[in-house]
């Protein structure tokens, strides 16, 4: 997680001064197999402090039935990004909601 911070402050140099900051997060009460919970804090360079916030939570034990989903990233920046990220379908999200 440390070296795609790392890339991440590196690919935004070229747009200008941000500041990238990875916390845990801590949760209420231990996850059972060990979950592991993040916050990314972003803060562009005409904002007083990070105002963009990503949460990642990664899980070990997690029984994945239907393949992932490639979704394109949407924003509303005028810069094209062309791009495409792995996400659970809905259903996998419904089932894991319901577990």
């Amino acid at each position: 997680m440390v070296d795609a911070i790392a890339i991440s402050k590196n690919l935004l140099t070229q747009y200008g001064p941000f500041e990238v900051q990875l916390k845990r997060n801590s949760e209420r009460a231990p996850h059972p197999q060990g979950q592991e919970a993040f916050v990314i804090l972003i803060k562009f360079p005409w904002h007083p402090t990070p105002l963009c916030r990503i949460k990642i939570e990664i899980t070990y034990d997690e029984l994945v039935i239907l393949p992932p989903e490639h979704k394109p990233i949407l924003h509303g920046y005028s810069e094209i990004l062309d791009c495409k990220i792995a996400c659970y379908p809905i259903e996998e999200i419904i089932a894991e909601k319901m577990r």
